[in-house]
């Protein structure tokens, strides 16, 4: 996903918030201004295995640090997603049912 991405999705004035995998350093690379970014405990390896899955407890963590945010805009990127979406879809999916009307997920924005 780049800047350019992301921008086309919702402009360059709005403020958005990064929900990534924990210690993931490519993806603050995109961004052209200071963001909120919010790491999640998830792995899933190059070939698109699933190493951990976000227990229940950190999935909630995650959402309420999301909607304590104050944020409107979501962008969910996390590494290896292309080859297996798994767990952007779970957090786009639980946001979406929560009444988040923009998020945007790497899997299906990228170039």
């Amino acid at each position: 996903m780049t800047e350019r991405n992301i921008k086309s999705g919702f402009g360059d004035t709005e403020d958005f918030i990064l929900i990534t995998t924990r210690s993931y350093k490519g993806v603050p690379e995109f961004v052209s201004r200071p963001v909120k970014i919010i790491e999640v405990d998830e792995c899933i390896d190059p070939e698109g295995k699933v190493l951990h899955t976000p227990t229940e407890s950190h999935i909630n963590t995650v959402l309420r640090a999301v909607f304590a945010s104050g944020k409107k805009v979501v962008v969910i990127a996390f590494a290896n997603a292309l080859k297996n979406p798994l767990h952007e879809k779970i957090f786009r999916n639980l946001l979406i049912v929560a009444g988040y009307k923009k998020v945007f997920v790497s899997h299906e924005d990228a170039i």
